[in-house]
């Protein structure tokens, strides 16, 4: 009997167990759907006991999985590649590493990943996340926590096509299930619009990160071209009865750099040993070999048919096209593939539930429910596309029915639910068109143009791709460009920002006025912001600024108004950008100038129209809450941000504002000036708020409704409400697990105190054990925030939990220590922060969240000491 395979769901930390021996159950507060799965890297087998002839089509014996589970082609050519990764992973230190393995499709790399796993000893164990069910054998199981001592190696193979919010999920899942030694080995293709913000999040879990770009394979007599096209020769001629091999020969130009990748060589042997058996002239061109292969492919669906008296009832036309769907939407369900060809309408009298029984004759998926294998390996699968389409100049012959069909696919009505085979479909487009000009030039631009939502459907890494796409013009770039509103994705804002980088220079020469130019560098600010990419955000929100008050200084009247009211909005947002990259007396006078102009705006003018008032509410509370300024200050801001906002909120009816931050920032410098219950008020108020918020739009006010629901926790407990104040503490550290789970880097620091409070919480009550174990978790989430720069944090810290708990118990001398140990690495995240001040996260995150602890435990403990003297 099989086993389970595990089926992550997504954010919200439920999983599915499916499988012989499995129950289907699913645990997942939202009913997310299936995001991925984790299956056992399987081991190699001895060759098929069937024997005969290779039963597949041609194309399957070039598979990496096929070759390692048959033996079909030993392992050559990446021996120095599989040392230095063999001790990467067995070396002793770190204890956590990530290692990026990229090149272009076809290098190797997911064969050099598998035999990795093959060649790692009893004392490892080896899994691979895909974003399909693993074929049926492939040892798929619920993974296990490893022994103490062992290992474990997590593949994540076409990263690239990853969303950043579940490649940060796949990351958090990782490193909870697998608390040991852990290297996880990430392939991709390219590193461009998706890398920079992995390796961040894999640093702020702690991992040591680095990265190798796979080199091509070096001919001449001391490269490795030659040896391992004669291991390739060799295995396929066992596997189709190839009898004398050597017979076979060597391509007199593998010095040619159009072989310098791994299977290309690999498709040069299988084609001259099939053309040696067919007793043909293999192609002389390595180009031409994807055109062979293919041939050889349509050959087998033509003797599958037989002319009607065979196996397989579709002829290889129909069989064609379905092959060209199911390599751009990959495997699904019978269900969903059955809507995908009923969709795009083949060409066929055939049911469209025969077509897809058919199919699964010559490309079975190895799974119950899998229809639409793509044709592989994907670098063949795209030829297969981009030759099946109008325009190149190949002697095969392209099928004018894929234009439309790529029509009816892609094309969809702005309200209709994305499908799930969506991505897959567009990001294998994107790979086709980068080595295939005519699929950009003649299919994917007017796609683009006619319909812009494309690329955003294709994900932040695809649509990061984009702007260097051949064939797609500065006229599609454009329209890409200006049709991305002004709401957030966070799957998609990294990929938006490498698009409005890419096009800024084309949008600032389309620009026809300076009104146009600041919106643009306005918005592109925006955007570099929404991606947490605050060094890169400050330079255009600089510029907009500074084109406002070109406008503000030429304008008068209405114009004037208009264009103080967007140096405002800028000024306050070059002031945020400013504050997260943690230059705070910078942001201080920019938000404060935004404010001057707003109040100038409406005592003038009189705000018709609230838009002044309904920014002044925004930049009023962000000012309150800028811990720069002293309790006073702040109070008064935030005491006019609560006013402004509810007179707004009066004024303009079923229309909100900044209330709910402007209390919750007025709450803060309350307490602050020792007024606590005034801020337990001013904070209920916010919460309710807040609530209704996040009921309304739980992903848009997670994160507000979870740092209202903390802050008024802690302020019951200051003002002695102690079991509401469990309660509410319970509720605000449910909500950060949650969020950090998916984004450790942006909510571990806040993890780490809801949970450290709960902890003193419990020791306070005699919970001894429960109170340690929380004061672990509290530490594990700081550790989520460590990169490799501050190193140290991954081992130091993990001392410091266990001396928490007899520290509070003898109070007040003993936690002396543990405060100084925080605070001293703290500073040592200042300074790894300033040795690198471009980087965006990292050590600047550290240092608050210890910072942060530190404070936390000095407050508790003062809290303590005074209830202690008082008893």
């Amino acid at each position: 009997m099989g086993e389970p395979t595990v089926h992550v769901a997504g954010s919200n930390y439920g999983i599915i167990s499916t499988g012989p021996d499995a129950k289907n159950t699913i645990v997942n507060s939202y009913e997310a759907p299936v995001g991925y799965f984790v299956t056992r890297v399987g081991t190699s087998r001895p060759g098929r006991s069937e024997g005969g002839p290779w039963p597949d089509t041609p194309s399957s014996l070039l598979l990496a999985e096929h070759q390692i589970e048959h033996r079909i082609v030993p392992f050559t050519g990446r021996e120095q590649e599989l040392a230095e990764l063999l001790t990467w992973c067995t070396e002793s230190a770190p204890h956590r590493a990530a290692r990026l393995v990229h090149g272009p499709g076809g290098q190797g790399k997911t064969r050099l990943a598998l035999h990795l796993a093959a060649q790692l000893d009893d004392a490892w164990s080896s899994w691979r996340v895909t974003d399909r069910a693993g074929r049926a054998g492939d040892g798929a199981a619920a993974p296990p926590r490893p022994e103490p001592g062992h290992g474990t190696l997590v593949i994540v193979d076409y990263t690239e096509r990853w969303s950043h919010s579940r490649i940060k999920e796949i990351i958090s899942d990782l490193t909870a299930r697998f608390p040991g030694r852990l290297r996880l080995l990430l392939v991709a293709r390219a590193a461009a619009g998706w890398w920079d913000p992995t390796r961040h999040t894999l640093r702020d879990c702690g991992f040591a990160v680095d990265q190798r770009a796979l080199p091509a394979l070096v001919g001449g007599r001391e490269g490795g071209r030659r040896d391992a096209f004669l291991a390739a020769r060799d295995g396929f001629a066992r596997e189709l009865s190839v009898t004398d091999p050597e017979a076979v020969p060597v391509p007199g130009d593998l010095d040619d750099e159009r072989y310098n990748l791994m299977l290309t060589v690999h498709m040069a042997a299988l084609v001259a040993v099939d053309a040696h058996r067919r007793g043909q002239r293999p192609p002389a061109d390595p180009a031409q070999l994807s055109a062979y292969l293919l041939d050889r492919e349509r050959a087998f669906w033509e003797e599958a048919h037989a002319e009607g008296s065979g196996r397989v009832v579709a002829n290889a036309d129909e069989m064609a096209q379905i092959a060209y769907v199911a390599t751009l939407v990959g495997r699904l369900s019978y269900e969903e593939a059955g809507a995908v060809l009923a969709r795009v309408g083949v060409e066929s009298a055939l049911p469209v539930g025969s077509l897809l029984k058919a199919h699964s004759l010559v490309y079975p998926s190895g799974t119950d429910d899998g229809y639409l294998e793509p044709v592989y390996p994907d670098r063949l699968g795209e030829d297969f596309v981009a030759l099946s389409m109008p325009g190149h100049t190949s002697a095969h012959a392209p099928d004018p029915w894929t234009s439309g069909c790529l029509r009816r696919l892609l094309t969809q009505a702005p309200e209709e639910p994305v499908p799930s085979w969506m991505r897959h479909a567009c990001a294998v487009l994107f790979e086709t068109a980068s080595r295939w000009p005519h699929v950009g030039a003649e299919h994917l631009s007017g796609l683009l143009r006619s319909s812009p939502q494309l690329a955003t459907a294709a994900g932040g890494a695809a649509l990061a791709q984009l702007p260097a796409l051949p064939g797609i013009d500065e006229e599609t770039l454009l329209e890409v460009a200006v049709s991305i509103g002004v709401g957030r994705d966070s799957d998609l804002d990294l990929g938006v920002a490498a698009l409005m980088l890419a096009t800024e220079s084309e949008q600032l020469a389309a620009a026809g006025s300076t009104a146009d130019r600041a919106w643009i560098e306005g918005h592109v600010s925006y955007r570099l912001g929404c991606a947490g990419l605050w060094q890169a955000a400050i330079r255009p929100a600089t510029e907009a600024v500074a084109l406002y008050r070109e406008l503000v200084a030429g304008s008068s009247g209405d114009d004037r108004h208009l264009y103080q009211l967007r140096l405002a909005q800028s000024l306050d947002r070059l002031g945020i950008d400013l504050e997260l990259r943690g230059r705070h007396a910078d942001a201080l006078p920019h938000t404060r100038e935004a404010i001057g102009i707003l109040r100038r705006l409406i005592e003038v003018g009189g705000d018709p129209d609230g838009r002044a008032g309904h920014q002044l509410g925004y930049s009023l509370a962000n000012q309150a809450g800028r811990r720069a300024l002293p309790p006073a200050e702040r109070l008064s801001l935030g005491e006019e941000a609560v006013a402004v906002c509810r007179r707004w909120e009066e004024e303009h009816p079923g229309r909100t504002t900044e209330l709910a931050g402007s209390l919750e920032n007025l709450a803060d410098a309350l307490d602050d000036l020792g007024r606590p219950e005034e801020a337990v008020e001013r904070s209920r108020e916010a919460v309710g708020l807040r609530r209704a918020q996040w009921l309304g739009t739980p992903q848009a006010f997670g994160e507000y409704f979870a740092d209202s629901v903390a802050g008024l926790g802690r302020l019951l407990w200051r003002t002695g409400n102690r079991a509401e104040a469990e309660q509410v503490l319970q509720e605000a550290a449910a909500l950060f697990r949650g969020l950090a789970k998916a984004n450790p880097g942006m909510y571990a620091a806040r993890w780490s105190q809801s949970v450290f409070r709960l902890a003193f919480i419990d020791q306070l009550a005699g919970r001894a054990g429960d109170a340690e174990a929380l004061y672990r978790e509290s530490f594990r989430a700081v550790q989520a925030c460590a990169g490799t720069a501050v190193g140290w944090a991954a081992t130091d810290l993990v001392s410091l939990p266990g001396r928490l708990r007899p520290a509070f118990d003898a109070l007040p001398g003993p936690l002396d220590d543990v405060i100084t140990a925080l605070r001293q690495r703290a500073e040592d995240c200042d300074a790894a922060a300033e040795a690198d001040p471009d980087r965006e996260a990292g050590p600047i995150r550290l240092g608050h969240a210890l910072r942060g602890l530190a404070a936390l435990a000095e407050e508790l403990r003062a809290g303590e000491a005074e209830r202690r003297q008082d008893t």
